[in-house]
Order: C-alpha cells, then sequence, then structure tokens
C-alpha cells in the first residue's frame, strides 16, 4: 500500500496567528469582568504534585504528563439568568452586541503549566456554545455539545494555571435549556511538550534553547528529525503523518504517545492514526485524544519550531494487546487537517537484517529520528519469551544504529524505507531490556526496541484499511 501525500497546504503561522485573534476578539464580546479572587482554586494535592514532577518514565509506558483534580460544579440556568450550584449563583453573566447571553467561570490549579476541563451531563441547546481560554488569547473550542461522548467532554489544554470557561447562547430560552457539571480539571505538568511549544507561539513563555533537545532532557544519542528529513524524502513525507498526542486515561491521569496517519488502499482520505494499546485502550479516552502534527523544529539544530496543527477527539476502531496480539490501537481521527501525508503499509514481516525507523516524540520533545536493525527470527527466544508466534519485531544489539526512542515514543510507527516511499511494519510497543535494573536507551545491545507486527494484526485492520474481513486469519 503506498504512501499518500495530499495536495493541502498547512496554513503559515500568520494565518493561525489571525484566526486566533479574531476567536478571542469575538470571546471578548460581552464577557462578564471577573476578579482575581472570584476565581475557584482547585489545587493539586502535594504528593500528587510530587509523582507529576519526580516520576521516573520508561519506555513501553505512556509519558504521564497530567493528574486530575475533582471539582463537581453542577452548573444550571433558571429563567431569570441565574447560574444555580451547590452553595447558590455560580459564575458572572454578560451580554454580546448581538444579544447573546454570556456566562462565565474563572478556575485555577496553581502551578499547573496547562489545564483541561471534564464537562459531565452536558447538554447545550442549538446555537450555544463552550469555549475554555485563558488571557493570553488561546482558546480551545467552541463545542456544541455533540462532541461528547455518553454525556462527558474533555476540552482541548489551555496553557497556564488559570482559565475561563464561557457559555455563549443565543438567547435567554436557549440559556436555560443548557446546563452541565465541571467534573473535573486536569492539573497538566512540565513534561508536555506540546503545550509548552504552544505557549512560545503566543510569545508568553521561556525562548527555547539547545540544552538537551530544545529544553527537553532527552537521551545523549537523540538526533532531531530535521536534520535528516532533506536528505531522504521518504521521511519527509512520513514526518507529515506524525503527531504527538495527548488523552486522558480512564482513571483521570493525563499522558502523551506518538501516532501515525495511514493510507487505506481506496484512498478515501479517511484519517485512520495508528498507536499502541497501551496508549489509548477504550473508546472513552480515543475520545479525549488531543493530537498536535508538525511538532519539529524548522531547521536542523535549531529550536525555532513550526506551527502545530491540532485535531481534538478520535474513535477507537481496532484494538488488541496480549502475549500472543499485537499491541496496538487504530483510531479514526475527527477529522484530517491540512498538509498530511497518509503512510503506506505492508501486511508482510520485513527481511531480518533491515533497518527499522521510528519517527516519535521521546518525552514529549519535537520530531525525534530513530533507526534500529531488525533482529532474526529467534525474538521469542532473545525477549525471553517462549510463545510462538512471537508478535513482535525486535530490532537493535547490532552496529547499524541511530537515536533514541523513550516515554513518549510510545506508538510510533516502525516503518522500512522502500525507495522513495517509508512503508508501516508495525508500532513501537517498548523495550527488551538485557540489564534489568538500568535503562539503556542509547545501548542497543543492551536493550532492544519491541515493535508490534503489522503481518501479525493485520486480520483486525483489514476491514477499515482494505474493506476484506478476517475470519480466524483468513480472508472472507
Amino acid at each position: 500500500m503506498p504512501t499518500r501525500e495530499l495536495d493541502t497546504r498547512a496554513p503559515d503561522a500568520a494565518v493561525l496567528a489571525a484566526d486566533r485573534r479574531r476567536r478571542f476578539d469575538a470571546l471578548l464580546d460581552g464577557r462578564p469582568s471577573i476578579a482575581d479572587a472570584e476565581f475557584i482554586d482547585l489545587p493539586l494535592p502535594p504528593a500528587h504534585r510530587d509523582a507529576l514532577l519526580n516520576e521516573s518514565p520508561r519506555l513501553g509506558v505512556p509519558l504521564h504528563t497530567g493528574t486530575s483534580v475533582p471539582a463537581n460544579l453542577p452548573v444550571a440556568f433558571d429563567p431569570g439568568e441565574r447560574a444555580e450550584g451547590a452553595g447558590g449563583q455560580r459564575g458572572r453573566f454578560g451580554l454580546g452586541t448581538d444579544g447573546a447571553r454570556v456566562w462565565e467561570i474563572g478556575l485555577r490549579s496553581r502551578g499547573a503549566e496547562g489545564i483541561r476541563i471534564r464537562f459531565d451531563a452536558l447538554r447545550l441547546a442549538a446555537g450555544a456554545t463552550l469555549t475554555v481560554y485563558n488571557e493570553a488569547g488561546q482558546a480551545v473550542g467552541p463545542y456544541r455539545g455533540s462532541e461528547a461522548f455518553a454525556g462527558r467532554l474533555w476540552s482541548g489544554s489551555v496553557f497556564g494555571d488559570a482559565v475561563r470557561v464561557q457559555l455563549r447562547a443565543p438567547d435567554a430560552v436557549a440559556l436555560a435549556a443548557s446546563r452541565f457539571t465541571i467534573a473535573a480539571l486536569l492539573h497538566i505538568g512540565p513534561r508536555d511538550g506540546a503545550l509548552a511549544a504552544l505557549r512560545r507561539e503566543y510569545q508568553v513563555g521561556p525562548e527555547p534553547d539547545d540544552r538537551d533537545f530544545c529544553g527537553t532532557p532527552v537521551p545523549d544519542c537523540t538526533q532531531d528529525a530535521t536534520c535528516v528529513l532533506t536528505a531522504e524524502p521518504a521521511l519527509a513525507a512520513a514526518a507529515k503523518a506524525v503527531a504527538n498526542y495527548s488523552f486522558v486515561h480512564d482513571d483521570g491521569g493525563g499522558s502523551a504517545c506518538t501516532g501515525t496517519l495511514l493510507n487505506d488502499t481506496e484512498a478515501t482520505g479517511t484519517p485512520w492514526f495508528l498507536t499502541a494499546n497501551h496508549c489509548v485502550a477504550t473508546a472513552a479516552e480515543a475520545a479525549t485524544v488531543e493530537a498536535h502534527f508538525d511538532r519539529r523544529t524548522t531547521t536542523c539544530g535549531g529550536c525555532q519550531m513550526l506551527p502545530a496543527v491540532t485535531v481534538e477527539g478520535a474513535t477507537l476502531v481496532a484494538t488488541g494487546a496480549g502475549l500472543d496480539l499485537p499491541d496496538f490501537s487504530l483510531l479514526r481521527l475527527s477529522r484530517l487537517p491540512p498538509g498530511r501525508s497518509l503512510l503506506g503499509w505492508s501486511a508482510a514481516r520485513p527481511a531480518n537484517g533491515v533497518r527499522l525507523y521510528h519517527l516519535s516524540h521521546p518525552l514529549g520533545s519535537p520530531l525525534a529520528y530513530s533507526y534500529r536493525t531488525l533482529h532474526a527470527s529467534d525474538e521469542s527466544i532473545l525477549c525471553g519469551n517462549a510463545l510462538a508466534p512471537y508478535p513482535y519485531l525486535l530490532s537493535g544489539g547490532l552496529p547499524d544504529w541511530a537515536g533514541a526512542v523513550y516515554a513518549g515514543s510510545s506508538g510510533s510507527a516502525a516503518f522500512v524505507l522502500d525507495g522513495s516511499q517509508a512503508v508501516v511494519a508495525g508500532q513501537l510497543h517498548g523495550g527488551c531490556l538485557y540489564d534489568p535494573v538500568n535503562l539503556h536507551p542509547c545501548e542497543p545491545n543492551l536493550e532492544s526496541t519491541v515493535d508490534g507486527s503489522m503481518a501479525e494484526q493485520f486480520r483486525y485492520l483489514a476491514p477499515y484499511l482494505t474493506g476484506v474481513l478476517f475470519a480466524d486469519g483468513f480472508e472472507q
């Protein structure tokens, strides 16, 4: 299956900035004044904050980026345009120039690098919208209620430790018919690299530096993907399919992984998104996905970033994990963003000795490049697993290697280069450690890269990528 490069272009920085200004101006129309003292504080307990800051990342585990704080703030509106909750009126009201009713509430979680809001029992009248934003002008939404999964909606991420939630209704009737509960706040810590880059786009954060990898403490051997894209057209096309994405687990924790857009045989343009089951495993988790494309440097060795293109929300269509099943999830993103590639794939196992490449976001860094050499067929023995067939690909342990994968790289596509094409052969599961005490991401003789095999999982993906149904491994 070949790669398909779409002919649409990602918007440039000036267009994005103008659109953001327009959206922010619309939010300011009729918004009420909220004093700093009126913001509701939702602090993260010190023990949880310490865990968020000091947890040791591990290959094969999603990068921990945030922790939920319960809020339990029900909001309903009576015909007198009061917002009622436990303890009386909640939030403040304004009136837009078009007659729209505007309600807002301020929320804060001190020390957070960013915030996401969970809305439960969400019911919005026709024409009513919800938006979450900060005073720098960054906004997520507007949400109309149709984005909710089983009545629950996680907003996108907003940088900073304070946000405003705005409900805008066309009239008093629509306002009275809308209701929801602000159920929780996700307190996002410093490991969400996409959020840090977004803060810099709004020119309110520190300038990136060349310490580690643009301020991210990655393994020493990590390589900036931009340094190889010019020389490898196949990699340049593949980079446009890769996203650093964040999501919220069913238990309320925030994490980040990497995923890749795939092509299908009918060239439908459907945004199929391949990642790992140990990242996103349920429909509820898929609904919280926030995928950031083009998170890479503009020049080799520099730290100026391309403007990211973000997609919120996804649907889980296939998933699997286990000792006899690869670690995979196939999602359908809510939309296909402009300027993308849809990568080709193969249902055949790659030949032993070929390079398996990854483009990923270790520890939330800008896009990084790595490859290892595929082992011979005794991988089940190499990884201490006697089960057969072993549905994974092991690579490393040989002198031909470059770069590193780490926490945050999970789910990134493993692909081979076939002429001018990058062909997906699987996705990152984790590592096979020959030193169980210490991590060695830059020592492939001590730590093999383990990828779920496309050849083993293809029968589960085929209905979506080819339209062909399989039963018991045989085409029907």
